[in-house]
């Protein structure tokens, strides 16, 4: 399987274009101005959960959805093993490990943790006990109990050790923490 792609629309040079290998047609315009364009922002996680133009135009013309942390993006949600939560590095998104998620196979779920502050009107964290603080609370709100998987990328691996020990403080265990 290929990795997704981004591209810069030739018309456009500030929209960017998310699109996936595995999905045909015409890539997804997302830029700063989405909320201009459709009426609201569009999530990373929503080009995750909407792989068809029918699915975001579902998407856009529906209340926005419950249920879902703040910050947890579904990757790859189904499985059956214990789902690997990733925290990406500088830049905070989490596009980059669905490469990750298709090599591990259908079997094992894959979440990133968003960084806080990406989304309109959230500020980014102050430190990286803050950080990890905010993704404790939506990883807790996602699966309350552990034990839990973490792989923290780049700066992510010291917000991954930060969560893993925030998260024993709250008597939980943290099966284990990945880095690179």
């Amino acid at each position: 399987m290929d990795t997704p792609r981004v591209l810069i629309a030739e018309d456009d040079p500030s929209a960017v274009a998310f699109a996936p290998a595995e999905r045909r047609g015409h890539p997804i315009l997302v830029d700063d101005r989405g909320k201009h364009r459709f009426g609201q922002r569009l999530p990373l996680a929503v080009l995750f959960q909407t792989p068809t133009i029918a699915q975001l135009a579902t998407h856009l013309q529906s209340p926005a959805p419950a249920g879902q942390p703040a910050h947890v993006v579904p990757i790859q949600p189904e499985g059956l093993q214990r789902p690997l939560y990733c925290l990406p590095g500088v830049g905070g998104q989490v596009l980059y490990f669905q490469a990750l998620a298709a090599h591990l196979g259908a079997d094992q779920p894959v979440y990133g943790l968003q960084t806080p502050g990406l989304d309109d009107g959230e500020a980014f964290p102050d430190s990286v006990e803050q950080h990890a603080r905010e993704l404790v609370t939506a990883l807790r709100a996602h699966q309350p109990e552990g034990p839990y998987r973490l792989l923290g990328h780049s700066s992510g691996a010291r917000v991954a050790f930060e969560m893993a020990w925030q998260l024993e403080q709250q008597g939980q265990h943290v099966e284990r923490v990945l880095v690179d």
